[in-house]
Protein backbone atom coordinates (compact mmCIF):
# COMPACT_ATOMS: atom_id res chain seq x y z
CA UNK A 1 0.00 0.00 0.00
CA UNK A 2 1.36 3.55 -0.49
CA UNK A 3 0.07 6.97 0.88
CA UNK A 4 0.65 9.68 -1.94
CA UNK A 5 0.15 12.38 0.68
CA UNK A 6 2.67 10.99 3.71
CA UNK A 7 5.98 12.61 1.50
CA UNK A 8 3.90 15.59 0.63
CA UNK A 9 3.08 16.22 4.49
CA UNK A 10 5.96 15.14 5.89
CA UNK A 11 4.60 12.56 7.91
CA UNK A 12 5.90 8.96 9.21
CA UNK A 13 8.94 7.89 6.73
CA UNK A 14 7.59 9.98 4.16
CA UNK A 15 9.24 12.92 5.97
CA UNK A 16 12.71 12.28 4.25
CA UNK A 17 10.48 12.99 0.74
CA UNK A 18 11.46 9.50 -1.00
CA UNK A 19 8.12 7.05 -1.71
CA UNK A 20 7.00 4.23 0.88
CA UNK A 21 5.45 1.46 0.11
CA UNK A 22 3.97 -0.02 3.62
CA UNK A 23 3.81 -4.10 3.67
CA UNK A 24 0.77 -5.38 5.43
CA UNK A 25 -0.42 -8.68 6.50
CA UNK A 26 -4.20 -9.49 5.74
CA UNK A 27 -4.33 -12.83 6.50
CA UNK A 28 -7.09 -11.82 9.36
CA UNK A 29 -9.04 -8.96 7.51
CA UNK A 30 -10.65 -8.05 11.01
CA UNK A 31 -6.86 -7.53 12.30
CA UNK A 32 -5.25 -6.88 9.60
CA UNK A 33 -1.09 -5.47 10.92
CA UNK A 34 1.33 -3.66 9.35
CA UNK A 35 4.72 -5.14 9.25
CA UNK A 36 6.96 -3.28 7.34
CA UNK A 37 7.25 -0.54 4.63
CA UNK A 38 10.00 0.00 1.95
CA UNK A 39 11.36 3.20 0.98
CA UNK A 40 12.38 4.46 -2.26
CA UNK A 41 15.41 5.60 -3.56
CA UNK A 42 14.62 8.85 -5.11
CA UNK A 43 12.67 12.00 -3.91
CA UNK A 44 9.24 11.62 -5.44
CA UNK A 45 5.75 11.05 -4.84
CA UNK A 46 4.35 7.41 -4.82
CA UNK A 47 1.24 6.32 -6.33
CA UNK A 48 -0.77 3.45 -8.06
CA UNK A 49 1.02 0.38 -7.95
CA UNK A 50 0.15 -2.99 -9.22
CA UNK A 51 1.73 -6.43 -8.28
CA UNK A 52 2.09 -9.62 -10.65
CA UNK A 53 3.57 -12.18 -9.24
CA UNK A 54 6.73 -11.12 -7.19
CA UNK A 55 7.05 -7.80 -8.78
CA UNK A 56 5.20 -4.64 -7.95
CA UNK A 57 5.07 -1.93 -10.58
CA UNK A 58 4.87 1.49 -9.21
CA UNK A 59 4.24 5.40 -10.57
CA UNK A 60 6.30 7.65 -8.71
CA UNK A 61 4.80 10.54 -10.15
CA UNK A 62 8.06 12.56 -11.08
CA UNK A 63 10.35 9.46 -10.95
CA UNK A 64 8.45 7.59 -13.10
CA UNK A 65 8.08 3.88 -12.54
CA UNK A 66 9.77 1.70 -10.16
CA UNK A 67 9.93 -1.99 -10.47
CA UNK A 68 10.02 -3.60 -7.22
CA UNK A 69 11.13 -7.05 -6.55
CA UNK A 70 8.93 -8.35 -3.64
CA UNK A 71 9.78 -11.68 -3.00
CA UNK A 72 11.75 -11.80 0.22
CA UNK A 73 8.13 -10.24 2.16
CA UNK A 74 6.90 -13.87 3.23
CA UNK A 75 9.94 -14.90 4.71
CA UNK A 76 10.89 -11.21 6.03
CA UNK A 77 7.30 -9.06 5.98
CA UNK A 78 9.80 -6.25 7.32
CA UNK A 79 10.63 -4.66 3.81
CA UNK A 80 14.54 -4.91 4.24
CA UNK A 81 15.11 -7.10 1.32
CA UNK A 82 12.78 -5.17 -1.03
CA UNK A 83 14.85 -3.91 -4.04
CA UNK A 84 14.53 -1.80 -6.87
CA UNK A 85 14.69 -3.98 -9.99
CA UNK A 86 13.89 -1.83 -12.66
CA UNK A 87 13.12 2.36 -13.41
CA UNK A 88 12.38 4.26 -16.20
CA UNK A 89 11.78 8.21 -15.71
CA UNK A 90 9.22 10.32 -17.53
CA UNK A 91 10.12 13.67 -16.07
CA UNK A 92 13.76 14.24 -16.12
CA UNK A 93 13.17 18.16 -15.48
CA UNK A 94 13.22 17.46 -11.80
CA UNK A 95 16.60 15.09 -12.14
CA UNK A 96 18.29 17.83 -10.24
CA UNK A 97 15.96 18.88 -7.78
CA UNK A 98 17.49 18.50 -4.49
CA UNK A 99 19.95 16.65 -3.07
CA UNK A 100 18.76 13.11 -4.19
CA UNK A 101 16.73 14.97 -7.31
CA UNK A 102 13.43 14.59 -8.16
CA UNK A 103 10.67 17.08 -6.32
CA UNK A 104 7.19 16.35 -4.37
CA UNK A 105 4.59 17.51 -6.95
CA UNK A 106 2.13 15.62 -9.20
CA UNK A 107 3.57 15.72 -11.97
CA UNK A 108 4.64 12.57 -14.14
CA UNK A 109 3.52 9.60 -14.59
CA UNK A 110 0.19 9.07 -12.58
CA UNK A 111 -0.13 5.36 -13.43
CA UNK A 112 1.09 2.45 -15.59
CA UNK A 113 0.10 -0.85 -16.87
CA UNK A 114 2.78 -4.45 -16.85
CA UNK A 115 0.10 -7.36 -17.26
CA UNK A 116 0.30 -7.21 -21.32
CA UNK A 117 1.20 -10.96 -22.67
CA UNK A 118 3.83 -8.68 -24.56
CA UNK A 119 5.79 -7.50 -21.61
CA UNK A 120 5.22 -4.12 -22.97
CA UNK A 121 4.49 -1.33 -19.91
CA UNK A 122 2.07 1.30 -21.06
CA UNK A 123 2.89 4.38 -18.35
CA UNK A 124 0.16 6.97 -18.29
CA UNK A 125 1.70 10.27 -17.55
CA UNK A 126 0.06 13.88 -17.12
CA UNK A 127 2.51 16.38 -19.47
CA UNK A 128 2.91 13.48 -22.09
CA UNK A 129 0.59 11.67 -23.32
CA UNK A 130 1.54 7.93 -22.71
CA UNK A 131 4.95 5.42 -23.02
CA UNK A 132 5.11 2.24 -23.49
CA UNK A 133 8.10 0.44 -22.69
CA UNK A 134 9.81 -2.80 -22.05
CA UNK A 135 12.13 -4.37 -20.13
CA UNK A 136 15.30 -5.72 -21.92
CA UNK A 137 17.40 -8.16 -19.56
CA UNK A 138 15.17 -10.70 -17.44
CA UNK A 139 14.21 -9.62 -13.91
CA UNK A 140 16.13 -11.46 -10.97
Amino acid sequence: MDDELDEREGRGPGTLGRPVTYIWDIRNLEKPKQTGYYQGPRTTIDHNQYILGKYAYQSNYGAGISVLDISSIPEDPTGRWVKEVAWFDVYPEDDNVGEQGGSIQFVGTWSSYANYPSGFILINTIERGAWVVKIQKPLP
